[in-house]
């Protein structure tokens, strides 16, 4: 991400909440992960890492709204699973 971006992403984030918004919630992905892009990291030490985000950014990409996001037993955990025996909520898109 460059600052340029960043820069965007502050400024979008300082006018909602200067609006009244009380948080913003910021998803964020080291790099858009499509299958091929997936596939062309193979070998890569944080692989296992992405493809349990990758979970998460293809349910943001079927859906277009972040899904609820825990942490169970150590790793991240998205959608309904969130709700389980064993998980911590830490996030959700409440609209």
């Amino acid at each position: 991400m460059t600052d340029a971006k960043v820069d965007q992403i502050y400024a979008i984030v300082a006018a909602a909440l200067a609006g009244g918004q009380e948080a913003v919630d910021i998803h964020a992905f080291p790099f858009a992960m499509s299958d091929a892009a997936m596939a062309a990291m193979g070998g890569q030490h944080w692989l296992a890492f992405w493809t349990n985000l990758k979970q998460g950014y293809d349910l943001f990409e079927a859906a277009r709204i972040p899904p609820p996001i825990g942490t169970c037993n150590g790793e991240y955990r998205f959608g309904p699973e969130v709700g389980t025996a064993g998980c911590v909520e830490i996030g959700y898109w409440h609209a």
